[in-house]
């Protein structure tokens, strides 16, 4: 989590005007990490804060989804005050990243298919004249299985990044919240300070 979401609204948004005029990438933070970091240091040194590269993350995250907010300042149309009001902050979420890894290595394939011969010696050799001669490709047998050896990892690829969802309320919670309005309706007012009275009594051992 960036220490940037403790700070107060108005020190956050002056950064992220600071941040509007100079060259810092906020619709594509990643790309150009280090400047970034470096002109988000810049940017934020007179508030004491030791930013980490999260922070630039969160600031370009900030930026990006109230950039018509940070125009406007940019313009003079609206105050500082106003943009806080208006301000959307940045929420933290969990993703899970499906990736593959990528190198050289020797790859063997294991085939096998049926032959005919006069003489168990000669099958190999006869094997690999019908190869030569185009009248057998090693596809045509069946597949049984692979394996590698060498292998050096190089880089890998991203394939696929979907959102967690968060874990919702266990069904009987749910229950209770969604049929809690149509049950006090049916309550007297002796009922429902006795009701208000218990709530009270377990929030406050919670």
């Amino acid at each position: 989590m960036s220490y940037f979401t403790l700070q107060p609204l108005k020190i956050l948004v002056t950064i992220a005007e600071s941040l509007y005029s100079t060259d810092f990438d906020f619709s594509r933070p990643w790309d150009d990490a280090d400047e970034n970091y470096k002109i988000l240091k810049e940017k934020s040194s007179w508030t004491g804060v030791n930013s980490e590269i999260e922070d630039m993350e969160f600031m370009a995250a900030l930026i990006n989804i109230n950039e018509p907010i940070f125009q406007q300042l940019k313009e003079g149309s609206i105050s500082i005050k106003e943009a806080i009001a208006n301000l959307t902050l940045p929420e933290l979420q969990k993703y899970k990243i499906y990736y593959e890894i990528w190198g050289p290595a020797t790859l063997t394939e294991k085939y096998s298919t049926t032959w005919q011969s006069y003489d168990r010696k000669w099958v190999s050799a006869n094997i690999r004249h019908s190869y030569n001669e185009g009248t057998f490709d090693y596809y045509d047998g069946n597949y049984e299985e692979y394996e590698t050896d060498n292998f050096e990892p190089d880089n890998f690829d991203i394939t696929d990044v979907r959102t967690l969802s968060e874990s919702k309320k266990p069904i009987l919670s749910k229950l209770v919240v969604e049929n809690t309005k149509e049950i006090l309706n049916n309550l007297d007012k002796e009922t429902l300070i006795e009701l208000r009275n218990l709530i009270n009594q377990k929030l406050s051992s919670s």
